[in-house]
């Protein structure tokens, strides 16, 4: 459903979106794409993903985050969340 909805407001606006998928360390859960549930500190790949975070902090204006997941992640996750990075932002004024 995500999927065929980005594709339908790529062809509409003339834009297109950026995609980042989730981290593919086998032996964690990647609940989020900013970084795993639980980082591992011999992986940079699973660490706080700064790079996309600084690209959600630079963007100025309206951020969509969307996504499909099989399962509902347990708990609440905001370390890993969209959210709770710009939270840890330094650009905070900018960002969420």
């Amino acid at each position: 459903m995500v999927l065929e909805s980005v594709q339908h407001w790529q062809q509409q606006r003339s834009r297109a979106v950026t995609t980042v998928f989730k981290g593919m360390h086998p032996l964690t859960e990647h609940y989020s794409a900013l970084r795993a549930e639980v980082p591992d500190p011999a992986d940079p790949a699973s660490q706080l993903n700064t790079a996309l975070v600084g690209r959600i902090a630079d963007a100025g204006g309206q951020v969509v985050v969307a996504g499909e997941a099989s399962s509902p992640p347990r708990g609440s996750h905001d370390a890993g969340s969209v959210r709770g990075a710009c939270r840890r932002s330094t650009r905070r004024a900018s960002c969420c």
